[in-house]
């Protein structure tokens, strides 16, 4: 969405930045949920008795981001060959994936005086995937798709080489 020049890119700044945008998207995703649900629940400060509780959002935070992570690879079924077709699907898949913690915000949101701590690890661990999403929908995307290109461009210039030498 950004990266309007993108297919001008040198390889290595297109791989820089995929792993800069990748670093943002676990920081968001996973790194900073981990945090929080640490320091509300004090997992990570020595108590006489075990707390699975903050482990037991840790595992859950965790599955969710490798299941819905995966899920996105699994539905590229869309064509996105061209900018205006990436641009379709990424902010549909976008949309679609913020559906829920949008939701759950808005559920959360009700529910405050009932679940305090629970409430507001959950707001801030939501919040901050939230940005996991936007990152990975208006720069992840792109940056993948853009490798996946030129992995395509690379293969059939060595086709086209073959058939050059088939035709000799």
């Amino acid at each position: 969405m950004f990266f309007k020049d993108i297919d001008t890119w040198e390889q290595s700044k297109l791989r820089v930045m995929t792993i800069i945008f990748n670093l943002l998207y676990l920081l968001c995703s996973l790194v900073i949920p981990i945090i929080i649900v640490g320091c509300r629940y004090q997992i990570f400060h020595s108590v006489s008795s075990v707390r699975l509780t903050g482990w037991g959002w840790i595992c859950a935070i965790v599955v969710a981001v490798v299941g819905i992570r995966t899920l996105s690879r699994v539905i590229k079924k869309l064509p996105d060959s061209t900018h205006k077709e990436q641009m379709l699907k990424y902010s549909i898949l976008g949309i679609k994936a913020l559906v829920i913690p949008v939701l759950l915000l808005i559920a959360m949101r009700l529910l405050k005086n009932d679940f305090d701590l629970a409430y507001n690890t959950l707001w801030w661990c939501l919040i901050s995937y939230s940005c996991a999403i936007v990152i990975d929908y208006t720069c992840i995307k792109y940056l993948d798709k853009e490798i996946a290109l030129r992995k395509t461009a690379k293969e059939k210039i060595e086709v086209d080489k073959r058939v050059e030498l088939l035709k000799k």
